[in-house]
């Protein structure tokens, strides 16, 4: 109650900035939006194939846990799916044969580091944004040197984690697991690449950027001398000249007093001046 019937204090334009927030703030900015998009691949396919022939048309989605395939003559469009055979040796109800893996040691390696490496970009990247915002609250003090040179840090290990993870996924999707067939036609070298894969192509441009903002931020901090800004609790209602003190010039000395001259002619005293005349008492 008290709180919102309170005047706010207006923002002191005076006050000094930092040089690195605005770099560490688009630092922040751009490694959330990273984050978040590969938060976002976790659930969304990474390859699409179809498989069509003349009494079918198979559509497949490979995820990062599990793959689906829908029958498109159907009427119902019927749709299954199968949890990630990250053995890669269990066959599939669906295509007789393990899939995607196809029991290759190879493709197995590639695609769990794929997945592995999408979990370093967005779990480190969680930690490297708390560190940039506390960062960013403590900029003005000797805690911003350690703080930005971590987040810089982390921030470069979750750019790397989304770059290994595309990269991972393309050596694994034109690698020839098997000579499998779904309808007469290959299902490896898988490509197909899909949502998933497109999102963290986006999400490593947008940690790269994040990543070189973070080490200019860091620059900026090592070079710049922390101190704390007058009066940082107090923001001014007025602008800062208001409260200066204001220099006036010293009155002109006043000359010395000099008494005013007449400027009547001048008369010189008489010499003598006649008795009094006083009346004779009378005489009896």
């Amino acid at each position: 109650f008290f709180s919102s019937n309170m005047a706010k204090a207006p923002k002191n334009p005076y006050a000094p900035v930092h040089p690195a927030k605005k770099l560490l703030t688009l630092a922040l900015a751009l490694l959330g939006l990273s984050v978040l998009l590969g938060f976002i691949s976790v659930f969304v396919p990474w390859s699409q194939r179809d498989f069509n022939s003349t009494a079918s048309r198979l559509t497949a989605w490979f995820y990062p846990f599990k793959w689906c395939v829908e029958n498109k003559l159907s009427s119902l469009h019927y749709m299954q799916c199968e949890d990630e055979d990250f053995g890669g040796w269990t066959t599939s109800a669906i295509t007789g044969f393990s899939v995607p893996l196809a029991g290759n040691l190879k493709c197995r390696g590639f695609f769990i580091a794929t997945v592995v490496f999408v979990f370093i970009h967005v779990i480190i990247g969680v930690f490297a944004l708390i560190f940039l915002a506390a960062c960013l609250a403590k900029l003005w003090t000797k805690l911003a040197k350690p703080l930005a040179l971590l987040a810089a840090i982390l921030t470069f290990i979750s750019f790397a984690g989304s770059l290994c993870s595309w990269a991972m996924f393309i050596v694994y999707a034109e690698e020839k697991c098997s000579s499998d067939t779904v309808n007469g036609v290959n299902v490896y070298p898988l490509q197909g690449y899909s949502y998933g894969f497109i999102l963290e192509i986006f999400a490593t441009a947008l940690a790269l950027g994040a990543m070189l903002l973070a080490c200019l931020g860091l620059t900026k901090v090592l070079k710049h001398k922390p101190h704390t800004p007058a009066y940082p609790m107090q923001a001014a209602a007025y602008p800062a000249a208001a409260y200066m003190p204001q220099y006036m010039e010293p009155y002109p000395a006043m000359p010395p007093y000099a008494p005013a001259m007449s400027t009547s002619p001048y008369m010189e005293p008489a010499a003598a001046y006649a008795p009094p005349m006083y009346p004779m008492a009378p005489m009896y």
